[in-house]
């Protein structure tokens, strides 16, 4: 396994950065995902740390756009596209971060958030989708209002300078206890079970 500074090395990322991640399609008709709500951002968060990267991973029809949003607010230093990674290249960008961010306004549930807590990395997602399973309603990360940039701010700052998860191992625990392998393996013979014998599952004088 790379260490952080193996990762950074490999994908050429600067060692000294902290680093923010996000893993999503660059699509027209995703950006709900909350790339520009980040971008936007960074230019006050860089007042107190002039090291900040925004490393975003993934490739679509929206990335030149994102680009030029990132060329208008001059922050070619602190914005890089990776487009998309093998998987080998993809776990080495989550142990190369220092946080998961992905304030997303119309997720299902959000498997990335996931990948992130079983590396032992902090996440902050949005409060207004189904993100908030995967954190287990703020258990497992910071959920903040995406359309609220002030509080969206804050909950970034939070995440970098106040570490409030700073177990690792707790994370990846929680993460895997709740929607590991064994967990989703018992869901799924519930569901079947209920799908296959109905009548046991209601109650009596139904």
């Amino acid at each position: 396994l790379s260490s952080k500074n193996d990762a950074r090395i490999k994908l050429q990322l600067p060692p000294e950065a902290t680093i923010l991640l996000t893993v999503a399609r660059l699509s027209s008709s995703e950006r709900y995902k909350g790339h520009r709500e980040v971008i936007q951002l960074l230019p006050q968060l860089i007042k107190t740390n002039p090291n900040i990267l925004y490393h975003i991973v993934g490739d679509g029809d929206d990335r030149l756009p994102l680009a030029q949003e990132v060329s208008r607010l001059h922050l070619e230093n602190a914005v890089h596209f990776s487009g998309r990674l093998s998987p080998q290249a993809l776990e080495l960008a989550y142990t190369a971060c220092d946080a998961f961010v992905m304030p997303s306004t119309g997720e299902g549930f959000g498997i990335v958030y996931l990948e992130a807590l079983v590396r032992g990395r902090p996440v902050l997602a949005g409060n207004v989708d189904g993100s908030v399973d995967p954190l287990l309603d703020g258990k497992l990360g910071l959920l903040a209002d995406p359309h609220n940039p002030e509080e969206l701010l804050e909950k970034l700052k939070c995440l970098l300078y106040e570490n409030p998860f700073p177990d690792p191992g707790y994370l990846k625990q929680q993460a895997l206890a709740h929607f590991g392998p064994e967990k989703l393996q018992l869901r799924t013979d519930i569901l079947i079970h209920s799908y296959l014998f109905p009548q046991t599952n209601k109650p009596e004088n139904s």
